[in-house]
Parts: structure tokens; C-alpha cells; sequence
């Protein structure tokens, strides 16, 4: 039976990534039809041209340490984000108090529109320290919700059991609420991650941030170089799907 079940999966898994496969073929060949009817570089890059730019970055000197630098900003969000969420999240479970104190600005933050945040705290702080701290705006209530949504899962017969026999903080810590709070806490990484990519690129291309991928791409935008814009969208995709495996593998 056992050996049954796997092969199902292993089915299902070569099926899951076939289909992937053919969603990718599709948009290279979508992508290539429009690139050939519009017929302006320009506007709409062929495939070809952007992959040679691609190519071209990868050999010039500074593309491994503009990634570089973008990617450390956004790393430190994310942890900094988590390590906060996270801490907030139980504490909020823990303390009706604290949940209430906290819900507008949670609030505020998830309704608030980003492009209006980046703008704000771009005029208050230099452009290096501002799209970290715009991140880390726009990302810690994500996990905070998502961590605070894992511990109110926790059914009302565990938390009788643990109050019965009256376990220390920490142990119902340990055993109750982390083992609760982990497959939130696994979606919320994955969520932070891509956004907080997003929102730190976005943030440098208005803050003009030195050595950081949203100041090349801006710099390609004024230049009308759109397959150069293109190409770092590839590496920004490239990039969020190796943080994502990286953090999970890491944190989780």
C-alpha cells in the first residue's frame, strides 16, 4: 500500500511540475507573439533581447553587488519582521490588552495604501535607512495577523488540558502554542518574502537608493532601455523564489 501511495505522489508531483512547464512555454510564446505585433523594442522587448541583457548584467562588475546590497536589506526585514510578528503575535494572544492597543495601527497598516507610505517616510529618512523601514511597515503586521490567527486556532480542549494540569508559560509555549502557530507562521514567510521584495525595490526606485536594483531600473527606465527593465524583473523573480526556499529551509 505503501509503495502504492507514493507513486500516486510521485505521479501527481511529475503532473504538477508538467503543467508548470507548459504555463511557461505559453507565456514565452505570448510574450513573443506581442514583442512581434507591437514591434518596438521599446515598448514591448523580445525574449531574445531581454535574455541578452540579462547575460550582459551578469558580467558587468556591479550587477553582483547591487543584488547583493538589495538582497541584504530585504533579508533583514524579513527576519526583523518575523522576530517581531512573532514576539507581538503570542504576546497579543496572550494579553487581550496588547491586542487591542495594537489593532488600529495593524489596521492602518494593511489598509494603508504602500505607495503612500514610501512616499511619506522617503522625506523623513535618507534613502538607505527608508526602504528598510517602509518593508518592515508593510510586512510585520502580515506575520503579526498570521501568527496571532495560529494561536486563536488553538482549540478551547487543549488549552482546558494545559490549565488542568498547570504548566508553566513556557512549556505551553514549547508544546501548545509554536507547534499552533508553525503552519501560519511557514504561509507568512512566504508571503513576506516576495512582498518585501516588491515593496524594497519599490521603495529604492523612488528613494533613488545607491547600489540597489530599483536604482538600475529606474536608471533604465529614464534611458528607455526596457529590455534592461525586464531583464531585472527575471533576476527580482529569480531572486524572491531562492529567498523563499532559503528562508523556509532556515527559519522553519
Amino acid at each position: 500500500m505503501k509503495l502504492s501511495i507514493n507513486t500516486d505522489n510521485n505521479f501527481q508531483s511529475g503532473r504538477h511540475w508538467g503543467y508548470r512547464g507548459l504555463s511557461a512555454i505559453a507565456l514565452l510564446i505570448t510574450w513573443w507573439i506581442l514583442s512581434v505585433m507591437i514591434g518596438k523594442q521599446y515598448i514591448m522587448p523580445s525574449p531574445i533581447s531581454v535574455l541578452k541583457e540579462i547575460v550582459n548584467l551578469l558580467t558587468t562588475s556591479t550587477f553582483y553587488y547591487t543584488v547583493f546590497s538589495t538582497i541584504f536589506r530585504t533579508l533583514i526585514c524579513v527576519v526583523i519582521s518575523l522576530i517581531g510578528g512573532v514576539v507581538l503575535g503570542i504576546a497579543s494572544g496572550y494579553y487581550t490588552a496588547l491586542r487591542g492597543f495594537l489593532a488600529p495601527f495593524i489596521r492602518i497598516m494593511q489598509t494603508l495604501p504602500t505607495i503612500v507610505v514610501i512616499v511619506y517616510v522617503i522625506i523623513w529618512l535618507s534613502s538607505a535607512i527608508a526602504p528598510i523601514f517602509v518593508t518592515w511597515l508593510i510586512t510585520m503586521p502580515i506575520v503579526y495577523a498570521n501568527v496571532l490567527e495560529g494561536y486563536d486556532a488553538i482549540s478551547v480542549e487543549y488549552r482546558e488540558v494545559f490549565a488542568v494540569y498547570e504548566l508553566s508559560p513556557m512549556k505551553q509555549l514549547r508544546c501548545l502554542v509554536l507547534p499552533s502557530v508553525k503552519p501560519y507562521l511557514k504561509a507568512a514567510v512566504i508571503a513576506v518574502t516576495s512582498l518585501g521584495l516588491k515593496v524594497m525595490i519599490a521603495s529604492e526606485v523612488l528613494g533613488q537608493t545607491q547600489g540597489s536594483i530599483g536604482k538600475s531600473i529606474q536608471i533604465a527606465k529614464i534611458n528607455l532601455q526596457t529590455e534592461i527593465v525586464f531583464a531585472w524583473a527575471i533576476v527580482t523573480i529569480v531572486i524572491a523564489i531562492s529567498l523563499e526556499a532559503l528562508l523556509k529551509k532556515v527559519l522553519l
